[in-house]
């Protein structure tokens, strides 16, 4: 996109490597879609059978306790159980990892992360019409682009909008003890006070 509003690509070429890039992420969307089904259906299966071996176990103690089952046999066939049950626990934690990561592909990045992605989204997309403007994208070019760049930033914004609202609250407070001050209803060491604060919190909502 920087090159292109640059000026140092023409839109024929934009645009056809964009539709290269449209096509690569639905192939790697198509392929997330199918791991991600395979794993869940792995979990289903791993979690039913450990609930069968848990239910296996706690027969097996009750059998046991009224001597339908001897210690030996009791023994012997709680350690192979045990051990199924550990093996199992193992694989549904890494398949709860898995999942995690394929559900949420911007799992590890941080609030502040999440902005900085979102601002710089937005630029390209307010590009988009002043680009339109200047004659170096048709409509065509503007209606195959925007519809995609809508969605990325509806994702973003469902990741942080609530932080978004505090901090756009938290923005309004500190103008009005900006305006406060000007009306000299504050003391300059009240405000700056109060505005250190305010920025701590603004500071915390990315953090």
């Amino acid at each position: 996109m920087d090159v292109f509003r640059s000026g140092e690509v023409s839109e024929r070429v934009f645009l056809k490597l964009y539709d290269e890039y449209t096509e690569k992420l639905k192939d790697l969307q198509n392929l997330r879609s199918r791991k991600t089904e395979e794993h869940k259906r792995d979990l289903d299966a791993k979690n039913k059978r450990l609930d069968d071996v848990k239910v296996s176990m706690e027969e097996l103690e009750v059998r046991h306790k009224l001597r339908e089952v001897d210690d030996q046999r009791f023994n012997e066939r709680m350690s192979i159980l045990k051990t199924e049950e550990n093996q199992l626990q193992t694989l549904v934690k890494e398949l709860k990892m898995k999942l995690d990561e394929l559900e949420k592909p911007l799992l590890g990045k941080t609030a502040r992360d999440v902005l900085n992605l979102d601002t710089r989204a937005r630029s390209y997309y307010d590009a988009l019409g002043k680009l339109t403007e200047e004659g170096k994208l048709t409509s065509d070019g503007l209606n195959k682009v925007k519809p995609d760049a809508e969605k990325l930033l509806e994702f973003f914004d469902s990741m942080i909008k609530d932080r978004k609202e505090k901090e756009r609250a938290l923005r309004e407070q500190l103008e009005t003890f900006q305006t406060r001050y000007r009306l000299s209803e504050i003391s300059i060491e009240e405000y700056e006070k109060r505005k250190r604060g305010i920025q701590e919190e603004i500071d915390k909502v990315w953090t």
